[in-house]
């Protein structure tokens, strides 16, 4: 039996020694002999028969409202906030991640879909949840870091959540129209110095690969200029139209869309290859430094969950992380497990994150949204 329980035992059983067996028999006050009496009746007819310890327990919870079980976590539950809409990638790597806590926590973990500006609303639900371990989100780089120089926030993902776990990483590549005359990065980054008008899309104003081109512009002293779209689908149908010049895409999204060589991918924007595309230059190899863009997704909680929780979910997704179910998902979907699980190695790439990107989204003039 929990220590706590046998503390309240002893003192429910004194109380109750001092209330009904320790009465002075000479008491006469109108009190004393109705307590006498109830003594008396006790004795008598249930004395004999009880349990201690269950009627103690039994006065305590019924005082005091609390289960048994009340140390244990998790022992309902948990709700992991995908803050993106269902069915894309991202989605599938929540409810894979959902699946694999479950059986580690054995308590259910249920995926709530809650998309919209930048994934600022699923963040900002989480922020705002009780702290009890019993709310999480899998959020992005785009939707913790970037949405910070670019919406009006409610919230301080510094502030007011906690890293648990980096979860997974995507790559991205550049991709241009076929019709376009550039064959490598090189060509690009000229080409874009001389010919200031070539336009790249992405999925949204503040986006990651937003900032990826705004990084490109920024390291080579090119002049692509923006054309946001409401999604990566979109820009990448609109790339193979030839309505625009440039794309940066994630490999994932990116890989149905080059059947039929009506875009031409150049580099991928990362110091390795990638497993999808393992032909395809990086950015470094074709002689173009600084221009690199990991997409990652990590869990994160609301700032005050107790430390002992914290440390239950990272064990859990960490071992989760190990399951080939999870890295056949992960394979499968075109992400590549974090290098470096646990809430301190989390902090340390969302703190390098705020430090590098804030700065440059300022510079960019972006005007904070609503």
């Amino acid at each position: 039996m929990p220590q706590f329980l046998l503390r309240w035992i002893g003192s429910f059983r004194t109380l109750f020694r001092n209330v009904f067996c320790d009465l002075p028999a000479e008491d006469q006050n109108p009190r004393g002999r109705v307590l006498l009496e109830l003594k008396s009746n006790w004795e008598e007819e249930n004395m004999r028969k009880l349990n201690w310890n269950t009627l103690c327990v039994a006065g305590l919870l019924a005082f005091a409202g609390w289960p048994a079980h009340a140390e244990t976590y998790p022992d309902r539950t948990i709700t992991l906030i995908a803050p993106f809409a269902p069915g894309g990638a991202s989605d599938v790597l929540a409810r894979t991640l959902a699946d694999g806590l479950s059986k580690e926590l054995k308590q259910s973990v249920i995926v709530e879909n809650h998309a919209g500006a930048g994934g600022t609303i699923g963040i900002g639900l989480t922020a705002a949840a009780t702290p009890d371990g019993y709310t999480i989100v899998l959020g992005g780089n785009g939707s913790l870091v970037f949405s910070e120089g670019v919406y009006k926030l409610a919230y301080s993902a510094r502030k007011d959540l906690r890293p648990v776990s980096m979860v997974g990483t995507a790559q991205s590549a550049v991709v241009v129209k076929s019709s376009l005359e550039v064959n490598s990065l090189q060509d690009l980054v000229k080409r874009s110095k001389e010919e200031p008008k070539l336009t790249y899309g992405s999925p949204g104003v503040g986006s990651v690969l937003h900032l990826a081109g705004a990084m490109f512009n920024k390291q080579t002293g090119g002049q692509l200029v923006h054309i946001p779209y409401k999604g990566l689908a979109p820009a990448l149908t609109d790339l193979q139209a030839g309505n625009i010049d440039v794309v940066f895409a994630n490999i994932t999204s990116l890989i149905p869309f080059l059947e039929g060589n009506r875009i031409k991918p150049l580099a991928v924007i990362d110091d390795r290859r990638s497993k999808q595309l393992p032909d395809l230059p990086t950015a470094s190899e074709e002689g173009v430094k600084g221009v690199s863009m990991i997409t990652w997704y990590g869990i994160m909680a609301p700032a005050q969950v107790p430390d002992d929780r914290i440390k239950i979910l990272e064990d859990a997704i960490a071992n989760v992380l190990k399951t080939e179910a999870f890295n056949k998902t992960l394979e499968t979907q075109g992400f590549d497990r974090a290098p470096e699980v646990g809430s301190a190695n989390f902090a340390k790439v969302l703190n390098a994150d705020f430090d590098e990107w804030l700065p440059l989204i300022a510079s960019l003039g972006l005007k904070p949204q609503n």
